[in-house]
Parts: structure tokens; sequence; C-alpha cells
């Protein structure tokens, strides 16, 4: 999750300075929904397992959101 922060800040800088080439913005687009996504999997895990209840499901989701978000960061690296 940290490094998808990194890279978020550091694409926004690169934006705001013009510096990202047009169609890596759609990539920046993804990868900030599949951080959102991935957060708020990684909260849900963690209420789960804070309140003692079965957490399979919502780790196996967590795995798959980490690994979209780490696709994300893949595709927004290359569009650059």
């Amino acid at each position: 999750m940290l490094i998808a922060e990194i890279a978020i800040d550091e694409a926004r800088f690169q934006y705001q300075a013009g510096q990202l080439p047009k169609g890596a913005k759609d990539a920046l687009d993804t990868l900030i929904r599949s951080y959102d996504v991935a957060r708020e999997a990684w909260l849900t895990y963690r209420g789960a397992i804070a309140t003692n209840v079965v957490t399979t499901t919502y780790f196996d989701q967590l795995n798959k959101n980490i690994l979209a978000l780490s696709n994300a960061i893949r595709t927004l690296e290359e569009a650059k």
C-alpha cells in the first residue's frame, strides 16, 4: 500500500508539472481507484480480525485487490 501511495504521489506531481505523458493519465486514474478499493478491503479485513470474525473471505478479497493494485502500478510505470 505504501508503494502505491508513493507511486500515486509521484505521478500526480509529474502530471501537475506537465511531465506525465497523456496516455499515463488513465493509468494513474486506474491506480487511484485500485488503491481505494484495496485500502477499503484492508480496513475491512483488519476490522474482521479485531472483532474475531472468520476472515477467510476478507483475506481472499484483500489478496485479489492487492494483486489488482500491483498490476495498476505496473501499468502506470509502463505508460510513463
